[in-house]
């Protein structure tokens, strides 16, 4: 009945042991000692039929599913709150909170690091001696990046707002993207040739625009 465990509401009555104050008094020497009755846990009332379904404890244990909606911006160890879909109170009482700590699933592109996106591009050594143009992705779907001339590996570019949602608001992070120069592990005869050709200039002149323009047109 309403979590009080009983099966009617007459079902329940005062324990007759401690009248309804739910403790009992003994005397011990010239004190009056005080202790929880025995007959009704110190609840100071008593079940007389209780319910069949509880057993007279006021609760029973049952399973359901809840949709969570998950706000824009949580990461790794976020908890979030339910407010009363927590245990049940005794004597049917308002319920608790429960609590749901969020486990954020390893991407296999991107990293984060805060409100911070991380990913990386490989980028071949004509694009990264030229420059040029790359298409990486984000979570908003593929960017156009900017390479510069002489991009060396490792470089970091930083895409501005294309980073996490900040949990709080106010905007979102950046995405970072880390270059890596791909050097080909076998070579064509006809790309060994060219190749042949970049050393042969890098070894006969110092490095000016003269320079830049001829391996602009080794590699096409």
């Amino acid at each position: 009945m309403r979590g009080r465990g009983a099966k009617r509401r007459e079902d329940v009555q005062t324990c007759p042991q401690c009248g309804g104050r739910g403790q009992v008094a003994f005397q011990q020497g010239f004190f009056t000692i005080a202790r929880p009755c025995g007959r009704c846990s110190g609840k100071g009332r008593i079940i007389a039929h209780p319910c069949p379904e509880c057993r007279g404890q006021g609760q029973v244990r049952a399973e359901r599913t809840l949709t969570v909606r998950i706000p824009a911006g949580v990461d790794e160890g976020t908890r979030m709150r339910l407010s009363g879909e927590g245990e049940a109170a005794p004597e049917g009482g308002s319920p608790g909170d429960l609590y749901v700590v969020l486990h954020v699933r390893p991407h296999e592109t991107f990293r984060r690091e805060g409100e911070h996106l991380l990913s990386e591009a490989v980028i071949s050594i004509p694009t990264a001696v030229l420059g040029g143009k790359l298409r990486v992705p984000t979570i908003d779907g593929e960017t156009e990046l900017a390479v510069e001339a002489g991009t060396e590996s490792g470089h970091v570019v930083r895409l501005s707002g294309k980073g996490a949602p900040r949990l709080e608001g106010g905007g979102r992070g950046d995405h970072f993207v880390t270059l890596v120069v791909q050097v080909p592990a076998r070579l064509s005869p006809e790309q060994r040739e060219h190749y042949q050709k970049l050393a042969e200039l890098e070894g006969s002149e110092a490095p000016d625009r003269g320079l830049f323009n001829r391996v602009k047109d080794i590699f096409g």
